[in-house]
């Protein structure tokens, strides 16, 4: 059930005459590929109001409120529903009823309201758009203060991670590079990479010269110093691997 103050914001104003005890005002509202039209009709009024009929009619066919007859108490208010209705624009609502202890029958035509009201008031068109961009300001500032920490909390991470390793696989770095250059063979450095790369985290670079150095050693077409040349750069970007770690 639409609110009261919901309603009260989109109806149009001036649905009735001040000296007609009955106000009737109606909005629309999307549901899915139709609208509800909810109709509020208030006794402001110091008798009862007994409302005979209410229609919703239009482009659309008319159509009867679910509620054909009610009585609405002095100073009181009653919501009518209308669902399913095909399309609200340029849709009316037909109210006919009587005072009580009179005889004498009277009609209400209000057109329902499609769209929301602007307010009359600029200041409260001011007040909402400063409401708005204080919104946004404290969310854009949350969201940098949250990106920022992020950023924080990464490097953090990342230092740790890298301290870590080196405490931990300190020897296995040393333990490799002490071997490079004592001979030349392709599989005993195919052997020792293979090894140390199981156990720590080896960049693309490393791989990289791992590989060419690999592919230099197995050539009959170098000559020692061509393949030591190619060991000196292995040992070089492991060498700053774990410099990089401190």
């Amino acid at each position: 059930m639409v609110s009261l103050t919901l309603l009260g914001a989109l109806f149009l104003p001036g649905a009735a005459l001040s000296a007609v005890p009955l106000v009737v005002k109606a909005a629309a509202f999307p549901a899915g590929s139709s609208h509800s039209v909810v109709v509020q009709l208030e006794n402001a009024g110091d008798r009862p109001v007994h409302v005979s009929r209410a229609l919703l009619s239009g482009p659309h066919a008319a159509i009867p409120a679910p509620r054909p007859a009610v009585v609405i108490p002095p100073q009181s208010t009653v919501v009518i529903p209308f669902d399913g209705i095909p399309s609200a624009r340029g849709s009316y609502v037909l109210v006919e009823y009587s005072l009580a202890g009179s005889s004498t029958p009277s009609s209400l035509f209000v057109a329902v309201a499609t769209e929301p009201a602007v307010p009359d008031n600029p200041a409260v068109l001011v007040g909402v758009i400063a409401a708005v961009t204080s919104l946004c300001g404290v969310l854009v500032g949350a969201f940098a203060t949250h990106v920022m920490t992020a950023r924080r909390e990464r490097r953090k991470e990342r230092h740790d991670w890298k301290a870590m390793i080196y405490k931990e696989h300190y020897a296995d770095y040393t333990d490799f590079l002490a071997t490079l250059g004592v001979d030349l063979s392709p599989t005993l450095l195919t052997e020792r990479f293979s090894a140390l790369r199981a156990k720590v985290p080896i960049s693309a670079d490393a791989i990289a010269a791992f590989r060419a150095t690999q592919a230099m050693l197995t050539s009959a077409q170098h000559t020692k110093d061509e393949k030591l040349a190619a060991v000196a750069v292995l040992n070089d970007v492991i060498r700053a691997e774990l410099t990089e770690l401190k």
